[in-house]
């Protein structure tokens, strides 16, 4: 039995990242560029400006008495973390190592 051929995408358009010269561009920098300063794929990268967009957004239909916090252990990076302690109005941590990670982001 064949599988039936989709139509339409099985989650919605990702806008938030630019295509440019068919290349998808991270913070402005073409993937293939970022590959090369980590050496290596798959990699993780993330768009700064695009976080504090989302953390603005986020905020701007909350209550102002909601507090946020970046559970560390969906991404414990500490670049990552050290952009979201700007962000967010706390970090929660679950291990040792993850306080420390925290503590050192400020």
């Amino acid at each position: 039995m064949n599988a039936p051929t989709r139509s339409t995408p099985i989650h919605a358009p990702m806008t938030q990242f630019a295509v440019a010269n068919g290349e998808l561009l991270i913070g402005g920098v073409p993937l293939t560029r970022l590959a090369a300063r980590v050496g290596r794929t798959p990699f993780y990268a993330y768009d700064r400006q695009l976080l504090t967009q989302r953390v603005a957004e986020l905020r701007a239909v909350l209550p102002p008495q909601v507090k946020l916090h970046y559970a560390m252990k969906a991404n414990p990076m500490p670049a990552l973390v050290c952009h979201m302690t700007k962000l967010v109005d706390g970090i929660d941590v679950a291990s040792a190592g993850e306080l420390q990670v925290a503590l050192d982001a400020g």
